[in-house]
């Protein structure tokens, strides 16, 4: 998997996908990741995060979406244990699906 091993470039990690040395994405569908969501630290050449399939509960904090970089596209969190309101997305690709999520995804203008 390459996670920590410091050797590895990060863009050989298990699930980091990359455009040259930038990360565009992480793609980590179906990996049994347990926990909440905390707060993420969306760089500006990030394209998309799909996390989906996985034992994530909790909510989704209002700080997590609310101000991505241009650059994020598509958000995948459908198919955990979420649960509380939707946040205000400002995102053209949110899935959320099969959560226990309350409330309506905000159109985006």
């Amino acid at each position: 998997t390459n996670w920590g091993n410091e050797g590895a470039g990060v863009c050989n990690w298990y699930g980091v996908r990359c455009n040259g040395a930038e990360i565009v994405g992480l793609d980590l569908v179906n990996n049994n990741l347990m926990g909440t969501l905390t707060s993420i630290s969306f760089h500006g050449y990030m394209v998309f995060l799909n996390v989906s399939r996985n034992q994530l509960w909790g909510s989704i904090p209002a700080s997590y979406l609310s101000t991505p970089p241009a650059s994020l596209k598509t958000v995948n969190l459908s198919y955990n244990r979420l649960n509380g309101t939707v946040p205000s997305l400002m995102l053209p690709n949110i899935f959320l699906s099969y959560n226990q999520l309350r409330g309506s995804v905000p159109s985006s203008g």
